[in-house]
């Protein structure tokens, strides 16, 4: 008959090993062994799949952790599949503070949410992890965990929310992560500063233009949004065609280039879109005149900074014929920018412009910022 693996019972022996109060438990494998010797029952084969799927509840709910083996590239892989082996390869199993508040009966009373910004809910395990495979990439930190540790250091995270361990497969963004997650009220709303702070592009690294995006909008899906330099909850977006703008409008504010969203936001939300319009290429306008040096401005601006042939700022490598096109659709698209949303916006033409429409011109002064930060001028060396 198989047996019923009881999670208060595995917590509790957890516990009196690391009280000094049991002994002879080093992985997964000897941990089943105790228990059953305990019941004084008899392990069968069924026995290994259900224990370490009663393990694995444990572990996603926050109680406790433990470190798998690694091994060699050039040997078999451990596998679930195969219980009995894998039990015997996780090491050091440790509980967390809620495991040993779990094993010792005690209620630990939390805080409540923070109203307006976080009701409680969960972001997907999977989301904390493209997140922090996204620091990785950035910070370099696949191989060396130290710079992982000192990204987020230097973030603000609190040290003692650093894992006391690393698991390699797992990384230190990721635990440290999914530890604030489980976190009290105070754990949580540092998270989400820090979630933020990577999406906002304020911090010493950033996520790529794809990796935003993607990032953006999978928060969306589950209803957080970037305001206030924090993520918040909102409505969840359901899918592009089935989201109004009103919905969505949070998520496109928060895909757009830090430096648009920056001077634009506050009017979006105040209710003057044109105004948040005209702010966006005021800016754009005046990042070129920054990078060029140039006393020319709007359109005229435009077409003396990028003219094909002789540009002063390159959107593009003009040795090839594809990069001459893109030097030239681009002088074309910031001089439009210019005649045709710029100067109508400060002179009033748009006076219902409505925000879905506006959230489309803020793209494209977003997407004109960003060529500006690849752009390259003819006085950079």
């Amino acid at each position: 008959m198989a047996i019923f693996w009881d999670d208060i019972e595995i917590l509790r022996v957890l516990d009196e090993c690391e009280r000094g109060e049991r002994s002879g438990i080093f992985n997964g494998f000897e941990l089943m062994q105790a228990i059953a010797t305990q019941r004084e029952v008899a392990i069968t084969e069924q026995d290994y799949r259900t224990f370490l799927r009663e393990l694995s509840v444990e572990s996603n709910e926050g109680l406790l952790t433990w470190d798998l083996t690694q091994l060699p590239s050039q040997v078999r892989q451990l596998h679930p599949n195969e219980p009995q082996h894998y039990l015997q390869n996780l090491q050091n199993m440790t509980l967390t503070i809620a495991g040993r508040d779990r094993a010792r009966n005690q209620m630990v009373e939390l805080p409540w949410p923070v109203p307006g910004e976080d009701d409680g809910r969960s972001i997907p395990g999977l989301l904390i992890k493209d997140i922090a495979v996204s620091i990785q990439q950035a910070v370099g930190g696949q191989d060396d965990f130290r710079r992982e540790l000192e990204f987020l250091a230097e973030s603000g995270i609190s040290s003692e929310n650093f894992p006391e361990t690393v698991s390699s497969e797992d990384g230190v963004a990721r635990q440290t992560m999914e530890q604030l997650h489980r976190g009290a009220s105070a754990q949580r709303r540092e998270l989400r500063q820090f979630i933020a702070g990577w999406l906002e592009g304020a911090l010493y690294a950033a996520p790529s233009e794809s990796e935003h995006k993607k990032l953006v909008d999978a928060l969306a899906r589950q209803g957080w949004f970037v305001k206030d330099g924090r993520l918040v909850v909102g409505e969840r977006v359901r899918g592009a065609n089935r989201a109004g703008p009103d919905i969505a409008r949070d998520a496109r504010i928060a895909a757009l280039h830090p430096a648009i969203r920056e001077v634009s936001q506050r009017p979006f939300e105040a209710g003057e879109p044109a105004a948040a319009v005209l702010e966006a290429f005021k800016a754009v306008n005046n990042r070129v005149k920054d990078r060029s040096s140039s006393d020319a401005d709007g359109q005229q601006l435009m077409a003396r900074v990028f003219r094909p042939g002789d540009p002063v700022l390159y959107i593009a490598d003009t040795a090839s014929e594809t990069g001459q096109n893109i030097q030239a659709g681009y002088h074309h698209m910031f001089m439009g920018a210019m005649l045709g949303i710029r100067n109508p916006h400060a002179h009033e033409h748009f006076p219902g412009l409505d925000e879905n429409e506006a959230l489309e011109q803020l793209g494209f002064a977003s997407l004109l910022m960003r060529r500006l930060d690849d752009a390259t001028w003819t006085g950079d060396g």
